[in-house]
């Protein structure tokens, strides 16, 4: 928490905790309780100013909520993607390095059949891959550690990658992607590896709910100084009761 007083003032140990709600009407923290047998007991407190209707402050309502079996499922779930990166990212890259070999034709000529179940086993294997990235992906950014290398790169270019990602899915399931780019010279300031994780995410999630033989149309918009890249498909759509 930062508090912004000045250098003259000292807080009070009640103005720490009601000097900001005083200001923005509302303040949550999280705090650590020392209880009477020396315990830490980590909480969540929530204090609200109450004004009279002349804006002055009258008092506060504070609230304060056990959060140690939140902290608890918290930890677990930071044990869980670290189980994911270690346990998991070593057997899968070695997995996927031998399929990728293999499906290169490093070791030799294959059986056309065989070689159509390898190269499925080394797509997924892939996907497979990104999927565990997303998942390390989501702590970074819930860690607020997650670094974007911001590059100015052709648009066209990275559209085109993220759908060839998905030519296999596509083909599975019989769908058509469409690209409708009426601006193929524009260049985006962008993480481009980023880019065409959410894209390939999009078009997978479009292509998983379209009907068989449907189509996915991905068209590009300009608003102002901005591009938009929207993704349509012919899927069911989201329940109104959701």
């Amino acid at each position: 928490m930062e508090i912004n007083k000045s250098a003259e003032s000292i807080l009070t140990p009640f103005e720490v905790f009601a000097y900001r709600a005083a200001i923005e009407k509302r303040e949550a923290n999280e705090w650590i309780y020392i209880t009477r047998l020396g315990e830490r007991l980590p909480i969540k407190l929530v204090v609200t100013a109450i004004k009279d209707q002349q804006g002055n402050v009258t008092g506060y309502l504070g609230i304060a909520e056990d959060i140690s079996e939140s902290k608890r499922v918290e930890r677990m779930k930071n044990e869980f993607v670290s189980t994911v990166s270690h346990e998991l990212r070593t057997p899968l890259t070695s997995i996927s390095g031998a399929l990728g070999m293999v499906s290169a034709g490093a070791l030799g000529s294959v059986p056309r059949p065989i070689m159509h179940m390898v190269t499925l086993a080394y797509k997924n294997s892939q996907r497979l891959t990104h999927l565990i990235n997303d998942l390390l992906d989501i702590e970074k950014i819930a860690a607020g550690k997650l670094v974007f290398d911001m590059q100015w790169q052709p648009l066209q270019r990275l559209l085109e990658s993220a759908i060839e990602e998905n030519r296999h899915y596509r083909r599975e399931r019989n769908v058509t992607l469409k690209l409708d780019n009426p601006y193929p010279g524009s260049q985006v300031r962008v993480d481009g590896q980023r880019l065409q994780q959410v894209m390939a995410n999009l078009f997978s999630n479009a292509v998983k709910f379209s009907p068989e033989g449907g189509d996915v149309h991905i068209f590009v918009q300009r608003q102002s100084a901005n591009i938009v890249v929207n993704v349509k498909d012919e899927g069911p759509g989201i329940p109104e009761t959701l």
